[in-house]
């Protein structure tokens, strides 16, 4: 779900993966990697949110529609 964002905020802000890599101080093969995967730790998504000027909001959020959230 991660990368479906990453890729969306990117083209927004016109960055490329090598540019991306290039500010986030990773390999562009790395970042190409974690994408398909989708496996971005949680300090790698912070750093890239810091990278596209964006907020990163985790929420865990219950899917019991009886309990109210």
């Amino acid at each position: 779900m991660f990368n479906k964002m990453l890729k969306e905020k990117m083209k927004e802000n016109g960055m490329t993966i090598a540019e991306l890599s290039r500010e986030i101080g990773q390999s562009s093969q790395n970042i190409c990697n974690k994408l398909a995967r989708d496996n971005f730790s949680e300090n790698d998504m912070r750093i890239i949110a810091e990278a596209l000027n964006c907020t990163l909001d985790i929420k865990l959020v219950r899917n019991d529609p009886n309990i109210e959230s």
